[in-house]
Formats: structure tokens, C-alpha cells, sequence
């Protein structure tokens, strides 16, 4: 039996708490490791 296909939101903060803004670079690597672990 084929698994049903699930929709997950992660929200993620734009700024740290000192109010600087978070690089993009973080948002990157956040996507690959989740994209590595869960395939897809």
C-alpha cells in the first residue's frame, strides 16, 4: 500500500533575537540537511 504524501510547514525566524538579520547561507543549509535526512 502506497504511503499517503504529507505537507509539513517549518517556520523559521528572519532575525536573531538581538534583531540582526539571519544570512541566507542558514536557510540554505537548513534546507539541505532537511533535504539529506528526509529525501525530499
Amino acid at each position: 500500500m502506497a504511503r499517503q504524501i504529507r505537507s509539513i510547514d517549518i517556520y523559521l525566524p528572519l532575525d536573531y533575537n538581538d534583531g540582526s538579520a539571519i544570512p541566507e547561507s542558514k536557510y540554505a543549509s537548513v534546507e539541505d540537511e532537511l533535504l539529506n535526512r528526509f529525501g525530499g
